[in-house]
């Protein structure tokens, strides 16, 4: 009986740590469409800002907000670059 009991236990951990790899893989792919997201963010804010006294003023909150939307990119792209190598490697099935 007690090697059952240990063995049911052991069957309930290893259920839990599938789904924690689930969870993480979602987290992960979270957060690639979040660094998406906010690239996109930056690159509206360009948009909607108007200053037609100063036109180097425009021309450099343009500048600001493509170089922070290069950044994001520049992150999602690392993240999924050294995720993907990971999870993948351990059998994991991604859709990113």
């Amino acid at each position: 009986l007690g090697i059952r009991v240990e063995w049911a236990k052991a069957q309930a951990r290893a259920e839990r740590w599938q789904e924690e790899i689930t969870l993480v893989v979602e987290e992960m792919r979270r957060t690639l469409v979040y660094c998406d997201w906010k690239a996109g963010w930056w690159r509206e804010q360009a948009t909607l800002r108007r200053v037609s006294e100063d036109p180097a003023l425009a021309a450099g909150l343009q500048a600001c907000a493509e170089k922070q939307a290069v950044i994001w990119e520049g992150l999602a792209m690392s993240f999924a670059a050294r995720w993907y190598k990971t999870v993948t490697a351990r059998g994991h099935a991604i859709e990113w």
